[in-house]
């Protein structure tokens, strides 16, 4: 929760600078370029997931998982410093937890390896920063915010050491998440061309990730446990003009 609320408060001190730009002449690039606009294009990237998990076990300690994340963007910009973004993203996630053997308790030791694949539907409100060069070619900074919406397509787990797997782990699992994104990034348009993005961000669940606790022959939880799915996000992607 201090990584989120440091995250937040970062956000929030982006969208008011930009909000308030020092030189009050100055126009955004997309405002003597072709606003209100609306792009499409694709994108892509890598992932590093994480879990927030109530109840670790055992000494178990979580670890990170790389994926990869991309597909399809689409953004309207109302003017030269505001737009939306929305698209239909694929992105893998997922936790690995690794117990280790204490004499005493009925856990066992190895590795118990989650993965996830999730479709997502983002909702992005964007603020883009205004520059004092208009020209193609500039680079052109922006903040954006909102909730993301997601359909688990797929998922699997591996397991080693003696810790037992799962029958069916998706019956384990929620099937719709909801996550807040925040993040930044920047435009680069070309000379009546496409326009470059580059994005970065953090991705934190606000739903459980787990509907039913695991029941395993080694242990069981005691009670039901939370666990929030969390990524950092770095893309790159094109636009079009449509």
């Amino acid at each position: 929760m201090r990584y989120i609320s440091l995250l937040a408060l970062l956000s929030i001190v982006g969208i008011v600078s930009i909000a308030n730009p020092s030189n009050t002449s100055a126009q955004g690039l997309l405002t003597r370029t072709y606003p209100p606009v609306t792009l499409i294009g694709f994108n892509a990237g890598v992932s590093i997931a994480s879990e927030d998990l109530s109840e670790l076990i055992g000494g178990a300690s979580g670890g990170l998982k790389f994926g990869f994340d991309g597909g399809l963007d689409i953004e309207h910009w109302f003017d030269g410093n505001w737009g939306i973004s929305t698209g239909v993203s694929f992105i893998q996630k997922g936790v690995d937890q690794n117990y280790t053997f204490i004499p005493g308790q009925s856990v066992g030791s190895g590795d118990d390896d989650y993965s996830m694949n999730f479709i997502e539907i983002p909702v992005l409100l964007k603020r883009g920063a205004s520059v004092s060069d208009i020209s193609a070619g500039a680079v052109r900074p922006f903040v954006c915010a909102g909730p993301t919406f997601g359909f688990l397509a797929s998922s699997s787990e591996k397991t080693n050491g003696n810790i037992p797997p799962l029958n069916n782990p998706a019956s384990n699992l929620e099937k719709f998440s909801i996550s807040l994104y925040f993040g930044g990034g920047s435009l680069f348009l070309f000379n009546d061309g496409p326009t470059l993005f580059f994005d970065a961000g953090y991705e934190t669940g606000l739903t459980n990730v787990f509907k039913s606790q695991p029941s395993r022959t080694l242990y069981t939880r005691s009670g039901q446990i939370t666990s929030t799915a969390n990524e950092i996000i770095v893309t790159i992607g094109v636009l079009w003009q449509l």
